[in-house]
Order: C-alpha cells, then sequence, then structure tokens
C-alpha cells in the first residue's frame, strides 16, 4: 500500500475524519502518522496498515475526537 499524501477526496467510511477541537478536524493518514510519530513508532505503511485496520473498530461514533481515538489505539497496543 502506498500512503497517500494528498487530501481526503470526501471518502467517507467509520472514521474518515478525527476531530481535534470543534472546528478543526485532521484527515485519517495524517492522524495515523501523528499518533505512529508521537507513540515512538516506525513510519512505515506496514505499521500505517495496522493502525488504520485497528481504527475501523473503534466503537464510538462520529465526530470522532482525537483523544477519544488515542485512548482507543492506546489500549489496543498495550505494550
Amino acid at each position: 500500500m502506498t500512503w497517500q499524501t494528498h487530501d481526503n477526496p470526501n471518502v467517507r467510511g467509520p472514521v474518515d475524519r478525527v476531530f481535534v477541537s470543534q472546528t478543526e478536524y485532521w484527515e485519517v493518514h495524517y492522524f495515523v502518522d501523528h499518533y505512529l510519530s508521537t507513540h515512538n513508532y516506525t513510519l512505515s505503511d506496514a505499521n500505517r496498515q495496522i493502525v488504520h485496520d485497528t481504527m475501523k473498530q473503534y466503537p464510538g461514533r462520529a465526530p470522532i475526537k482525537r483523544e477519544d481515538l488515542t485512548n482507543f489505539l492506546n489500549q489496543q497496543f498495550k505494550k
């Protein structure tokens, strides 16, 4: 999988954007890279795919807040 470098073309799915505040959101690919880098994981297509696949299991409903999604991922990837 080649990681996208352009804006999300209005693709809608289980998680299509992650809200940082009430009015600001990040595209999923940006959130995934941010999550990996801030948690000291290697930025690779394989790791991106793991995080993306895990995000599909997120039980919350839109709007999805960054802190809630981060907490969910941290629980899934306990070290």
